[in-house]
């Protein structure tokens, strides 16, 4: 390019001298565009928030109509036909034009009149205002100053009329929160801001689809009315990327100098390359606008122009405070991504971005409280499990349910939280993630405390079940699994071994016995002394005979409730030996033809020896039992004339006691099966540390 006249070549050499003077690449590839710039020492010194506009080339009014060609828009009280303009007070100015208000007289309504200043700094000042006026012109939407006509003033300058706007710049409003355009709004102020910057999207957009770059987006340039209407204003260094053959609009391909706001710049912007310009220089452009509305400062910032030019040429990635939304994060590094290739394809996805995290807002806030109730959670996890397992087995368990209880109150709240910010926003990244961490984390304490039904159920919830998770929670379940086989057969051993299961039956069967073996024996007792009856051995093998049958029938009738437990099958088994041993006995007494009375003594002292075996095996108490078959055996073997008797007692005391024993009430000497199953109850859940003093067992 041509280099600037000698003043500027000057002053930027010397600038540059007064630079950095780091060597770093990138700093030297950036030296070198910066000597080509065309910067003379006034646009040096200029802020670093003002614009720069380029200079035009030689040709650059070729298809542009001059000035002399307007029409001349007359004010009041000048001569030469009747006004049109009432000329007021001066509303604002820039570089080149100045901006006052005036009323439109022939249709009675306020305007905004922009023209040239008098000094005429600048030889392309008109030129300039001409194409700012066209390429506004050109762009009727809600969100653009409409121009309402295009003409000379009384010293032959250009003249724009525009609608009038009271209001303020964005800027002003994004210095102050309690500025009077937001006073009435109940938007919070990033929401209102963020609506702000949608509507200043849709200018955009729209001059894109007319294939116009406006390449000066800022605050400053952004209207707001005083009934909330959003405007894009100074279009003046905008550009056409398509020549529409009238020559009316500076195309992007003739840009020969820097134009724009060097604190908003693409990094595209900051050399003098025409053709790098592309839409994506305006997303980065929108993207600088979010950027100040999240931090409250433009992304380029420098003690001088050489420094924040550099700045805008590097575009590092912008690190934000953790108050900043995550999605808006995103937002904005996308849109000011370094390569343009890497930014959103169009104006209009980063619109609907912006709309669619205003939508998700709630969703958002949502997750965001359940996030800090994960993270009391997980610090709550961290801390609790090892001071539990540091306390001694009683102190250990008793912290493992109040954790397992503060934990599973934590869980509900963060994990209902992700829920519903997942039914606002189904697609919300932070709610699913935060969701399956808190999940996960309970599975893992579950598994800690060795809750396999509430460790199963929980991953069933997981979207995404990590395989080491997986087999964790399925050796639990193999292993409850085990322990349930081994509780069912401790509960098994128990009830087999529970003396009160069928002690009605026994009690029933005890006193049949004893009321027939007591009834008989002094029947016959009173048949030898009043009928002179003789027993014999016949007689004592049929007795014998009779008891068999009759615990025969018994055996059979209560034979459910006998085969219950392994108690009732082991007095059935007694008593068939009982059976066994008296015919056995009686069959040999009656072959060696021993006495009677010695035979039916040594009957009760084999019934005596069978009761004690049952004491040793089943039951202590029926100890009295076999005694009482003990004393009768030996008294009836002393006194044999009274045997018979003495049968009748034995039996009687016998057999009532063992009713007695087994009458269903408090056995308070023999442990239950209802307590053998407590005991192995308490036992398993303690194993697993989920038990406390009391017995409860944690929260699942």
């Amino acid at each position: 390019m041509s280099t600037g006249a000698d003043s500027g070549d000057k002053a930027t050499l010397a600038y540059l001298d007064a630079g950095a003077s780091s060597g770093s690449d990138a700093l030297n590839r950036f030296r070198t565009i910066f000597q080509t710039l065309d910067l003379d020492s006034g646009t040096l010194a200029r802020p670093h928030d003002a614009s720069i506009t380029p200079r035009l080339p030689n040709d650059a009014d070729d298809g542009v109509a001059s000035v002399t060609a307007l029409p001349r828009l007359a004010e009041a009280g000048q001569d030469g036909g009747p006004p049109e303009l009432a000329i007021a007070h001066t509303i604002g100015e820039g570089g080149m034009g100045i901006v006052r208000s005036a009323r439109q007289l022939s249709l009675g309504r306020e305007v905004a009149v922009k023209t040239l200043k008098s000094s005429g700094e600048d030889p392309d000042a008109a030129l300039k205002l001409l194409r700012e006026a066209l390429v506004t012109g050109s762009l009727e939407h809600p969100n653009i100053i409409p121009v309402h006509a295009l003409g000379q003033d009384a010293d032959g300058g250009p003249m724009m009329t525009m609608k009038r706007v009271e209001g303020d710049a964005w800027s002003a409003v994004l210095a102050d929160d309690a500025h009077p355009l937001r006073r009435g709004d109940a938007r919070e102020p990033l929401v209102w801001h963020l609506d702000v910057l949608i509507q200043v999207c849709n200018a955009v957009h729209f001059a894109h689809s007319r294939h116009i770059l406006h390449r000066d987006l800022k605050p400053d340039n952004v209207m707001i009315g005083r009934f909330g209407e959003v405007y894009v204003l100074d279009w003046g260094v905008a550009v056409c990327l398509e020549d529409d053959g009238s020559g009316s609009l500076p195309l992007a391909a003739d840009v020969c100098s820097m134009a724009g706001t060097p604190a908003y710049m693409a990094p595209e912007m900051v050399a003098d390359d025409g053709k790098a310009l592309s839409p994506q220089t305006d997303v980065y452009l929108l993207g600088a606008l979010l950027h100040e509305v999240l931090t409250g400062e433009p992304p380029h910032r420098g003690d001088s122009l050489f420094n924040v030019l550099f700045a805008a040429f590097r575009s590092p990635a912008k690190v934000y405070e953790e108050s900043v939304p995550p999605e808006l994060v995103r937002i904005c590094s996308r849109a000011m991504a370094r390569e343009p290739g890497e930014r959103f394809t169009d104006v209009e996805e980063m619109r609907q971005a912006l709309v669619s995290y205003l939508e998700h807002r709630a969703s958002t806030r949502i997750s965001d409280e359940a996030e800090t109730q994960l993270a009391e959670l997980l610090s709550l996890l961290d801390t609790g499990i090892g001071q539990a397992e540091d306390n001694d087995a009683t102190v250990g368990a008793a912290s493992r349910r109040e954790l397992a209880a503060a934990a599973h109150d934590l869980y509900l709240q963060c994990a209902e939280g992700f829920r519903m910010a997942t039914r606002a926003w189904p697609d919300n990244p932070a709610a699913r993630i935060g969701l399956q961490r808190a999940t996960t984390a309970m599975i893992e304490l579950q598994i800690e405390l060795g809750e396999e039904r509430a460790a199963t159920m929980l991953l069933a919830e997981l979207n995404e079940r990590p395989e080491a998770l997986v087999a964790r929670v399925a050796e639990l379940s193999e292993r409850r699994q085990q322990e349930q086989v081994e509780v069912q057969q401790l509960r098994a051993m128990s009830r087999a071994m529970d003396v009160r299961v069928g002690a009605s039956t026994r009690t029933l069967i005890a006193l049949a016995l004893g009321a027939v073996w007591t009834v008989l024996p002094l029947m016959t007792s009173a048949a030898t002394r009043w009928a002179d009856y003789a027993v014999t051995h016949n007689d004592q093998l049929l007795s014998s005979l009779l008891f068999g049958v009759m615990a025969a029938w018994l055996t059979w009738y209560f034979r459910e409730e006998l085969a219950e437990s392994r108690v009732n099958r082991q007095v059935v088994r007694s008593i068939w030996v009982a059976v066994a041993a008296s015919l056995s006995l009686r069959l040999a007494s009656g072959l060696a033809e021993l006495p009677i009375a010695l035979t039916m003594s040594m009957n009760m002292i084999l019934f005596g020896a069978i009761v004690a075996m049952m004491a040793a095996t089943i039951d202590m108490r029926l100890i009295w039992s076999a005694l009482a078959y003990f004393a009768a055996g030996g008294l009836g073997a002393h006194m044999p004339d009274w045997y018979l008797e003495f049968a009748a007692a034995g039996n009687l005391v016998a057999l009532s006691m063992v009713a007695l024993v087994w009458t269903p009430h408090d056995h308070s000497c023999v442990l239950s099966g209802d307590e053998v199953e407590k005991a192995v109850d308490r036992l398993m859940l303690a194993t697993r540390g989920a038990v406390g003093e009391d017995g409860d067992t944690a929260p699942t």
